[in-house]
């Protein structure tokens, strides 16, 4: 990209390109995308998510090369992948109205959360803090984004083994929706962090 070769291309461009190849990979699903209040604004927030996140992912020190197929995908530790994982983690209390309302966190047995997927999220959720303080001081947002791949990848690979819908003992059910209900606030709150805004619906 450089102005004296004539190949420069401006933040408004990549921003409405980048919000247009969102609008296309949501429109493939039309069922969902029908229920989307306002496809645009999730296009665009979408989209700015991606190149946020690109931009930011490497450290402040290092260039990078941009690369619109990357950034735009929603495999991979992407700003799109991101928004897929809290998108997900909303719907979650939508899709199962059956056991709600949740009791309060303090009476839940976490007896029903030890298998290795729910202590690994755990973990993660565990270590955000230190995220944030390594962040601050080292000034660098690239290490809450290794925070948050990290945290989405442990939630992608819990969803198929700590079921919530169709499990049959309701009190393990509602532990574990609360264990992604938390996962869903964490992960927000450092989104939110890098001035993303954290979406329900895609």
């Amino acid at each position: 990209m450089s102005t004296r070769k004539g190949t420069a291309v401006f933040l408004n461009q990549i921003i409405k390109e980048s919000a247009d190849v969102m609008m296309e990979q949501m429109m493939k699903n039309e069922e969902k995308f029908n229920q989307i209040e306002d496809p645009e604004y999730v296009a665009r927030e979408v989209g700015l998510t991606a190149i946020k996140i690109q931009d930011m992912q490497a450290k402040r020190i290092n260039n990078y090369a941009f690369n619109w197929a990357r950034m735009t995908s929603f495999e991979g530790d992407t700003g799109p992948y991101l928004q897929y994982a809290h998108v997900r983690l909303s719907s979650i209390e939508r899709k199962n109205p059956e056991i709600l309302p949740l009791p309060p966190l303090d009476s839940i047995n976490f007896v029903h959360l030890t298998e290795p997927k729910a202590t690994d999220i755990i973990f993660h959720l565990g270590a955000y803090p230190d995220a944030v303080r390594t962040a601050l001081k080292t000034r660098e947002p690239s290490g809450i984004i290794t925070y948050l791949m990290r945290l989405s990848h442990s939630i992608s690979s819990a969803w198929d083994v700590l079921l919530v819908k169709g499990e049959a003992d309701v009190e393990k059910a509602r532990a574990r929706m609360w264990l992604f209900l938390l996962a869903r606030e964490v992960l927000g709150a450092g989104m939110r962090l890098l001035s993303l805004t954290p979406l329900e619906r895609m």
